[in-house]
């Protein structure tokens, strides 16, 4: 299978050239030559290059940013997103667009379904969720994967953050009022070809949650790094009110993957399984 990769340089696009053993052709593409606000620029590359599915990785993902650059972050994720839907609808092109746990507000005390009303608090989340609705409404067969704390070996997240910090500093302090679940762009880009496979001989489509199993705050996903990648650090619980930000973060966003379960086949993995994966896939990329 021909698949269109967006958001050529972010750190999931980068992480499907190193799937093991893939047997599809990847065309995985920066934002110089496929840019969300270039409906002709897309529309041609995509008919140019006879792909049968787009999975979008491209999208405005600066979350304290969005709040001074409102405008910029809804040209990508909603009006960008819908003119993408529109060219692989006419094109009858299969669509997987990533989204985010950003579009609940965190008020939930249990992990949130796809059926739970969205209710951004920040502008970014505001922006995904206005963009969700955009690509349904054009293409009702597109797949659209809510994925939360995303991270790599490269790039820039909060996995590079930290060890990053650890190099100059002998203590830390990470908010520990914020709960989530982390997840490593090495797994998830494979089980995103998989999930598009299984999508088209079943005719899949819809909102998914994903997420690896468990769940944990910053500080305890800290601790974590530290422990996998051998780093001397004295690490300090705080509440995020140590770090005011302009853009508010929601304190609960776990997702459900119940529905993920029942609907494909997947690995199962702990996000304390996959932060080891990440370590050792960074040992054999090296």
């Amino acid at each position: 299978m021909k698949i269109l990769i967006t958001g050529g340089s972010g750190q999931l696009a980068q992480a499907f050239l190193r799937v093991p053993n893939s047997e599809h052709e990847l065309l995985v593409v920066p934002r110089s030559s496929f840019d969300l606000g270039k409906p002709e620029q897309m529309e041609a590359l995509i008919l140019q290059s006879k792909v049968v599915a787009v999975i979008n990785c491209a999208a405005y993902t600066n979350v304290e940013l969005a709040e001074s650059e409102r405008e910029t972050a809804f040209q990508t994720n909603e009006a960008g997103a819908a003119l993408l839907a529109e060219i692989c609808q006419k094109h009858k092109v299969h669509l997987i667009h990533l989204s985010t746990d950003y579009v609940f507000d965190g008020t939930n005390t249990q992990a949130y379904l796809e059926t739970d009303p969205v209710s951004p608090i920040n502008v970014y989340g505001d922006s995904k969720a206005a963009g969700e609705k955009a690509i349904m409404k054009v293409h009702p067969k597109a797949l659209i994967l809510r994925v939360s704390w995303l991270y790599d070996f490269v790039g820039k997240n909060f996995l590079n953050t930290m060890r990053n910090l650890a190099k100059t500093r002998d203590h830390l302090q990470v908010v520990n009022d914020q709960v989530s679940s982390p997840v490593y762009a090495g797994i998830l880009a494979a089980d995103l070809l998989s999930m598009l496979e299984q999508a088209q001989e079943k005719n899949i489509s819809g909102v998914f949650h994903y997420r690896h199993e468990g769940k944990a705050s910053w500080f305890e996903f800290a601790k974590a790094i530290f422990e996998v990648f051998d780093l001397k650090v004295d690490v300090r619980a705080v509440s995020s009110n140590a770090f005011p930000t302009e853009a508010k973060r929601p304190p609960f966003s776990l997702l459900s993957t119940d529905k993920l379960r029942r609907t494909f086949s997947l690995p199962n993995y702990t996000w304390q399984q996959a932060l080891e994966r990440c370590c050792e896939d960074e040992k054999n990329h090296e």
